[in-house]
């Protein structure tokens, strides 16, 4: 349903991207590419507007080539927070990185987090990924990541958490 939802909201004109989180339960088999499939079937959707954001720590185990097949863009979400290696950022077939809130907490003050994000935007660069980045919750936060390289992100300091009604 959620799958069918975003699918529907991505296919309206002047439309932009809109992602998908997958968990370990929707990864198993070809569950989720199928739902994707029916999905954009049952709406129209373009399947460049529809991203599939997978957890790092899950994203070395799973297999994407169906959702590639599909044309859906996959995301490295909470990036940062797992053990992937920059050799499998290099390999992996990514539309964007989402980098994890524990990167970016406290980051204007933190040498070592701004050195890893640092290398993470570096080698995304390299690879034309686009890098954002989840959990911002005050400016100096933002700031630190603009500084990086980090413009794309998401967090309590745009928008306070809504509940679906």
């Amino acid at each position: 349903a959620l799958l069918r939802a975003a699918a529907a909201e991505a296919s309206a004109p002047h439309a932009v991207p809109v992602a998908v989180n997958a968990d370990a339960r929707s990864l198993g088999g070809a569950t989720l590419a199928e739902a994707a499939a029916a999905a954009l079937e049952a709406t129209g959707c373009p399947p460049a507007r529809l991203r599939i954001e997978i957890p790092e720590p899950l994203l070395a185990e799973t297999n994407t080539a169906p959702l590639l097949a599909l044309g859906l863009g996959i995301v490295a979400d909470h990036y940062g927070s797992g053990a992937m290696s920059l050799r499998l950022l290099g390999a992996a077939s990514l539309a964007a990185i989402k980098l994890d809130a524990s990167l970016v907490r406290e980051i204007g003050a933190s040498r070592r987090r701004q050195a890893l994000v640092r290398a993470i935007v570096a080698a995304a660069a390299a690879r034309d990924i686009p890098v954002a980045a989840c959990g911002i919750e005050v400016e100096a936060e933002r700031s630190a990541l603009a500084a990086l390289g980090v413009s794309t992100g998401q967090g309590s300091l745009f928008a306070a958490v809504a509940r679906a009604a």
